[in-house]
């Protein structure tokens, strides 16, 4: 019995010598579970911390701060023209990639062998996309059916991509995969949090800022998402509304998430450079095309969220990818009741 007793003691002595030596973000973790012990995600990928700094530099703050004096240069009582828009993109790209190459030379073994070279494929991503998609145009389809076929074009190319990283970098394959199998109940617990903070701190922005005065139009990113739920057909309309549904509630959010916690997280290679870079970052990519800055803090407010939560979740991107759809999930309801039940 009093062997019993030490051993008690012992454990306990030992649980609060570790709980002691936490830091930072270590503290407000979720307890680990067996996917955390078997395949937890390195926030300290490059030991290197010029590396981390590159990464910062040359992936937020240029381009982020390039996007912001070509607004209010050149196009200050509206958002981008096209040719503003190509330009702040030419210089995202020009700005990743010099970076891209000063990390990629440095440890060349860990670039493709970590979601880090996702980001960099995702920062591509839109000239890709436009040379696969500007044939589309010419085809004389209507407008109206072009929305659907672009939308499921684009799914099925993040889908590629979703693929080729699950099949490159095997940690992130088994950590989702026994994530969703063992930790399912945590899962919808965390998701079913995380969205609702999204949800409830997004309606406390509107609040204030209509009460502020301040405009409360869509972005333009929504827009063009809502746009077409109001033209065509029947059919069309609802061959717009699946495709929608499997891009913006399943494909796309997956895929950011990949990009914007795991990817940026492991270039940081710094908990709290991860956060600040991945918050911001997810709300300027929703925005740098069209330069409206004005509605940068709606998106920013889920980017804080998931950013958090993938801190909390011990690096876990299979956490933040259920938040982030179920998140959208309410968002696209929402978006067909306001098309479709008040009008």
């Amino acid at each position: 019995m009093q062997k019993q007793d030490k051993k008690s003691d012992f454990n306990e002595d030992a649980r609060q010598k570790i709980k002691e030596n936490k830091k930072g973000w270590e503290k407000v973790q979720i307890p680990s579970r067996w996917v955390d012990g078997n395949f937890p995600f390195n926030f300290s990928t490059y030991i290197d911390k010029n590396i981390g700094i590159i990464f910062f530099i040359t992936g937020l703050i240029v381009p982020f701060f390039s996007g912001l004096v070509l607004r209010l240069a050149f196009s200050l009582d509206g958002g981008f023209s096209d040719g503003l828009g190509l330009i702040n993109l030419a210089i995202s790209i020009v700005s990743n990639g010099i970076g891209f190459f000063i990390i990629w030379d440095k440890r060349r073994s860990l670039m493709f062998k970590t979601t880090l070279f996702m980001y960099y494929a995702y920062v591509v991503l839109p000239i890709v996309l436009s040379l696969l998609l500007s044939p589309i145009g010419f085809l004389g389809i209507p407008d109206y059916w072009t929305s659907s076929i672009l939308l499921l074009i684009q799914a099925i190319v993040l889908l590629t991509l979703i693929y080729w990283v699950f099949s490159r970098v095997d940690e992130l394959k088994s950590r989702v995969y026994k994530t969703l199998k063992q930790n399912f109940k945590m899962l919808l617990l965390v998701a079913a949090i995380g969205a609702a903070s999204i949800f409830i701190l997004s309606l406390i922005y509107g609040t204030i800022s209509s009460a502020l005065g301040f405009s409360q139009n869509n972005s333009e990113n929504q827009e063009s998402l809502v746009r077409p739920l109001t033209q065509g057909n029947l059919g069309s309309q609802i061959l717009y509304i699946i495709s929608l549904f499997v891009f913006t509630v399943i494909v796309a959010p997956l895929m950011e998430e990949i990009v914007f916690r795991d990817g940026v997280f492991t270039g940081a290679s710094n908990r709290w450079i991860g956060w600040i870079m991945s918050a911001v970052l997810f709300a300027y990519i929703h925005i740098s095309a069209t330069g409206d800055f004005e509605h940068l803090l709606e998106y920013l407010i889920a980017g804080i969220v998931l950013a958090t939560a993938f801190n909390i979740c011990r690096g876990n991107v299979t956490y933040t990818w259920f938040i982030h759809a179920t998140s959208n999930l309410i968002s696209f309801i929402m978006i067909l009741v306001s098309v479709y039940a008040i009008n």
